[in-house]
């Protein structure tokens, strides 16, 4: 009985707190082709992905960081 009032604790926890599945976009497409100075195409796509990646990982917080971490991407 114990273990049960355990598991009901813990799920009524996970289900009553907000959860984020995605980090907030804090920079756009169009500040990568501007801050890197590259044309529209899928690697911006890939190159958003890596800065929502660094965000997830705790990398970057700000669009402050978002936009100092592009130059030392590889761009292809």
């Amino acid at each position: 009985v114990h273990h049960l009032q355990v598991i009901g604790q813990l799920l009524r926890r996970h289900y009553q707190q907000p959860h984020k599945t995605a980090p907030e976009k804090i920079i756009t497409g169009l500040d990568v082709m501007k801050a890197l100075r590259i044309p529209a195409g899928p690697e911006i796509g890939r190159i958003l992905e890596q800065v929502r990646e660094a965000q997830a990982e705790g990398k970057i917080q700000s669009r402050k960081d978002a936009l100092a971490f592009l130059p030392r991407l590889k761009v292809k």
